[in-house]
């Protein structure tokens, strides 16, 4: 019959194509019915990234992540280019729908080697267009060797409430500095975290708990420029930990600790004259020593000034009998001054008296 309808009905052409489609939408059916991968052979799509976190050091809004190790096949993933970012962006007055379909806006392309080269780091991201009040929804998909994405990496989310900067001062000391702060106001749904001091080179040199108004930063070198940042830190209701934009405050610390004074003076008379011994005490190097002396009952007065390292010296400036109070005193590289040494007194002989001749 079907042979016959080839030949002379006009209906053979139709049911050769019905025939056709059927057996077509047979195998399509099976097709979708199969399991298998759905990746074309040799494209290495990477995983997803994970670990996708916010923060707000510096007041910068700062997405970060892992890169995937995996492309979507399990494999090792292979020459990534860099990453893509994607955002969404809400007014104070709104907040992200979460049942509604995700509506997000590619936000920067990020270029692994122009980054390397930058010296930029490869799995983190500012946003500095990010407005205070406003929240964000970000997204990021790695991009293999050719540009192309895969699939997305899980959302964090932000209203972005960076705390207010500090008002602060500082006030050089000795190797250190104090840094002093007034509160700030109250920012509603930021917990306070405290007050941190960073260095010139970005690291933490000190931090404060909330509600302190001070604290001391340790360990600069004297006589050299230190630039301080001082930042409000607040943790935000989702979690996430921001930091005010920085106080920025230059000090200059300088010595201002006296060295110890000498110990262990001696005095002891040698015909005319008056031997002093001592010895340095204290970590620090004198750079200067001072000899006083004084007559019995009178005033004291410098009668020399040696080389730091002399611990000896030899007075030839007394008169015979009379008694005389030494004392030594020491001064560092800046001319902080040692209290003097605990008093040593010694009498100068006199003259020797003749014995009277026999008669």
């Amino acid at each position: 019959m079907l042979r016959a309808a080839r030949r002379g009905s006009p209906a053979g052409p139709r049911l050769w194509q019905l025939a056709a489609c059927a057996f077509l939408g047979a195998a399509l059916f099976a097709a979708c019915g199969r399991r298998g991968d759905p990746i074309a052979p040799g494209l290495r799509l990477p995983g997803a990234p994970a670990a996708v976190s916010l923060a707000g050091p510096a007041g910068e809004l700062t997405l970060s992540w892992s890169a995937p190790r995996d492309d979507l096949a399990g494999r090792p993933v292979i020459g990534l280019s860099g990453f893509s970012v994607l955002r969404g962006a809400w007014p104070p007055d709104q907040k992200p729908c979460d049942t509604c379909p995700e509506d997000l806006e590619p936000a920067a392309t990020l270029d692994r080697e122009e980054r390397q080269a930058r010296g930029l780091p490869q799995t983190s991201w500012v946003d500095a267009g990010a407005r205070p009040g406003w929240t964000y929804r970000y997204r990021v998909r790695a991009l293999d060797a050719r540009g192309r994405p895969g699939p997305a990496s899980a959302a964090a989310t932000v209203t972005w409430m960076p705390p207010p900067t500090p008002r602060a001062e500082v006030i050089a000391g000795d190797g250190q500095a104090k840094v002093r702060w007034e509160a700030g106001p109250t920012v509603p749904g930021l917990t306070p975290l405290g007050t941190r001091i960073y260095g010139s080179q970005g690291q933490r040199v000190a931090e404060a708990a909330p509600g302190a108004l001070e604290t001391v930063v340790a360990g600069l070198e004297n006589g050299a420029p230190a630039m301080l940042s001082v930042r409000a830190a607040v943790r935000t209701s989702g979690g996430w930990e921001v930091e005010s934009i920085p106080a920025l405050l230059s000090v200059t610390p300088s010595d201002t600790t006296p060295p110890l004074p000498p110990s262990d003076l001696v005095t002891f008379a040698e015909g005319a004259e008056v031997s002093l011994h001592w010895l340095p005490a204290g970590p620090e190097p004198y750079a200067e020593v001072w000899v006083l002396r004084a007559r019995e009952g009178g005033p004291f007065g410098e009668i020399a000034r040696l080389p730091g390292t002399v611990v000896s010296y030899v007075d030839t400036g007394v008169e015979p009998g009379q008694t005389y109070l030494y004392a030594v005193t020491a001064r560092d590289a800046v001319g902080n001054e040692s209290l003097p040494t605990r008093e040593s007194r010694v009498r100068v002989p006199g003259p020797a008296v003749p014995s009277p001749r026999s008669p």
